[in-house]
Parts: structure tokens; C-alpha cells; sequence
């Protein structure tokens, strides 16, 4: 609680409608950034549940594999549509 503008145990038990204006927006530009905690949180836990191979399992990624054997490259008529040629065979 040493964050908070009023962090005495006296203080800390004062009713918001006894406290000044100067230190209900110190109180409330407190709270706002619980906010960026909880994003920051929330993003760490979904990446930490998606690179966990135990809930890769669970999903059915099976990870970077090939999936259809050998990549022959664009299909012809993406090249002709965008002006270019196969140079790699």
C-alpha cells in the first residue's frame, strides 16, 4: 500500500467522500494503472499457456511439421497475376 498517496493505517481506512479532491485523483490515477497490470497479465498468461507443449496437446498443434510434403512454390497463376516467374526448381 506505500504506492498509495495516504498509506498510514489511520489513512487507509478514511472514506473515500472524507478525502480531499487532490487525493481522490491521486487515489483514482492509482487505480487506472491496474489496468496495465491486468493487460501485461493477462498477455503473459496466454503466452505461457500457448508455449506450454502440455496445452499444445490439448489444442492438437502438432508444431512446425510439414504438412503436404515438399513446398513446389506459388501457384502459376499467382505468378502470372503479379508479373513474376518461378526462378527456383
Amino acid at each position: 500500500m506505500s504506492h498509495l498517496p495516504f498509506h498510514s493505517e489511520v489513512q487507509r481506512d478514511l472514506r473515500v467522500a472524507d478525502l480531499t479532491e487532490e487525493e481522490k485523483t491521486a487515489v483514482c490515477d492509482v487505480m487506472a494503472k491496474g489496468d496495465h497490470f491486468f493487460h501485461v497479465f493477462t498477455s503473459i498468461s496466454a503466452g505461457a499457456y500457448y508455449s506450454d507443449p502440455r496445452c499444445w496437446k490439448a489444442l492438437g498443434y502438432v508444431g512446425n511439421v510439414p504438412s503436404g510434403g515438399a513446398f513446389t512454390g506459388p501457384p502459376k497463376e499467382v505468378l502470372d497475376q503479379l508479373g513474376l516467374k518461378q526462378t527456383v526448381e
